[in-house]
């Protein structure tokens, strides 16, 4: 008999072979059999039971692990424990921005209509459309308009009186919100679930895969009514952080265009702030924090680190702080103030702010409670660096390292190893950069931002005066910048509503004064 083994790690190939092994020789029927090694017939079989239990054992502790909040890695195996507590993993969101259109050779009225395709000058191109009509005359042949970063996408489907009916869009990465459904009897709504759907309301489920690829569920005609005819269908896919782009780079409009009077017209087009809200779909990291925090929340905004959690569901939001009266007394009573962090390390868009503002009434807070969501109050911090390169290294190619590493250290979000994205601890608002006592220590350290450029590879050595390594930073808000500490060699002091944001670096050559 196989003797019992309490060590459950102990089910590999190798190590289930050896314990058969030794069951075997244990039997006397079996004595003549000495040699495991030889090819016949009997080690091919058996060989064979051992390759079938590592693969067993495998798929149970693959199981296992997948099964658990703690211990599951694959975004698939989030998605499905996200549905037990009906939590919506984020999906990728489009970076907006706005757009300054300019059109010469006008004789009569202009419109720059909804859709048009403006393009990044980069290779590949990255493709924005404009959001809304922009109305331009002779007298005033400039304006502004809201371009995302999107596609859309329109289908149509003939449904059957069928109950439960399913439907996968075509096109991914759907962005949410985004779809439209009309069929003749009138338009579908998305909900989350049939809770307080009736027989007659037109109501549909949407769900995401890990993918991107959204399927829709219509009603049995019990919860839901069952869609008849020709289902039309148009939303929008793309996001994604290919919609970086600089300010002044979405400058190329597409196609050919004419006044109201038949005659062409010339479009010059340009962002003046960088696109802001791209973002990834949630990570596997993210869904560990923000999907178990639900259950908490009891789909209401109550305690402070409610607001925050609601706000960071919408698509966009890299970081969010909220304060009341309680950790400012600057705040009016029964008052809020969400200061939220756009991806794009920019300034709140009217469609982000929308997409926050929609979190609350999902996530309702008390109705005589303010609350005002608030763009970021920046401290911009810029960097002058006396330094000594080592051996035949460029200074630029050392530039360009120490550059990489900075935008490291003051990213949102960090990579580990395994390719699992979680936020960054090195920078937070200043309410969270926070002493062994949990009180704001009110300080950013210059040995933190040091300790990077020094260890770049390719510095020998940075110089050892205290004007060899200044930090200057400012205060950034929608208003403007205002200069907060001059350049000096010391810590910087940061306000629980500042979040630190690398604005400039200089370096200069120890060995011959030239600015690389």
């Amino acid at each position: 008999m196989l003797s019992r083994s309490l060590d459950y790690t102990d089910r590999d190939f190798d190590s289930l072979r050896a314990r058969v092994i030794s069951l075997i020789k244990s039997v006397p029927n079996f004595s003549d059999w000495t040699d495991f090694q030889a090819a016949d017939f009997g080690n091919l079989l058996i060989e064979a039971f051992f390759f079938v239990g590592d693969g067993l054992a495998f798929n149970m502790d693959w199981a296992a692990r997948e099964a658990k909040w703690g211990t599951a890695t694959q975004l698939r195996s989030l998605f499905r424990l996200s549905k037990m507590i009906a939590y919506k993993p984020r999906g990728a969101s489009a970076s907006t921005a706005t757009e300054t259109i300019t059109v010469t050779g006008l004789q009569d009225d202009f419109t720059y209509p909804a859709g048009s395709i403006i393009n990044t000058k980069t290779n590949p191109p990255v493709s924005f459309q404009t959001l809304t009509n922009l109305v331009l005359t002779v007298a005033e042949p400039s304006g502004e308009v809201a371009v995302e970063h999107s596609e859309n996408c329109s289908e149509s489907f003939e449904a059957t009186v069928e109950a439960n009916l399913t439907y996968t869009l075509k096109s991914s990465p759907y962005l949410s919100g985004s779809i439209v459904i009309v069929t003749a009897a009138g338009s579908f709504t998305v909900v989350d679930d049939w809770l307080a759907s009736r027989a007659t309301d037109r109501h549909v489920l949407l769900d995401c895969d890990a993918n991107g690829v959204a399927k829709l569920t219509f009603g049995d005609g019990t919860v839901g009514d069952l869609p008849n005819g020709t289902v039309t269908i148009t939303y929008k896919i793309g996001g994604g952080s290919d919609g970086v782009a600089e300010a002044g780079a979405i400058n190329d409009p597409q196609g050919t265009f004419y006044d109201d009077s038949g005659n062409q017209v010339t479009i010059a087009a340009t962002n003046v702030e960088r696109a802001v809200g791209a973002d990834e779909p949630e990570s596997v990291a993210s869904i560990k924090v923000h999907a178990p925090a639900t259950i908490c929340e009891g789909n209401r905004t109550v305690s402070r680190e409610d607001y925050e959690t609601t706000a960071r569901r919408a698509a966009g939001v890299g970081r969010a702080l909220f304060l009341t009266r309680l950790e400012d007394s600057t705040v009016d009573y029964n008052t809020g103030m969400l200061f939220v962090v756009p991806t794009g390390l920019g300034f709140l868009t009217a469609p982000l702010r929308s997409a926050i503002a929609a979190q609350f009434v999902k996530y309702p807070y008390a109705p005589s409670f303010v609350l005002d969501i608030m763009d970021p109050w920046y401290l911009d911090i810029s960097i002058t660096a006396r330094v000594f390169f080592s051996g035949s290294t460029k200074p630029s190619q050392v530039k360009a390292a120490i550059l990489a590493g900075l935008a490291k250290w003051f990213a949102l979000t960090v990579t580990s190893s395994d390719g699992t994205i979680s936020d960054n601890a090195a920078v937070n608002f200043g309410y969270y950069i926070q002493d062994a006592s949990g009180s704001p220590v009110g300080s950013l350290a210059l040995s933190d931002i040091f300790n990077v450029v020094r260890d770049t590879v390719g510095i020998r050595k940075i110089g050892g005066n205290p004007e060899d390594f200044q930090l200057a930073s400012a205060s950034t808000t929608t208003g403007g910048s205002t200069v907060v500490q001059p350049a000096g060699y010391h810590d910087l002091d940061i306000t629980p509503r500042q979040f630190p944001r690398l604005a400039a670096v200089t370096l200069i050559d120890g060995d011959t004064g030239n600015t690389v």
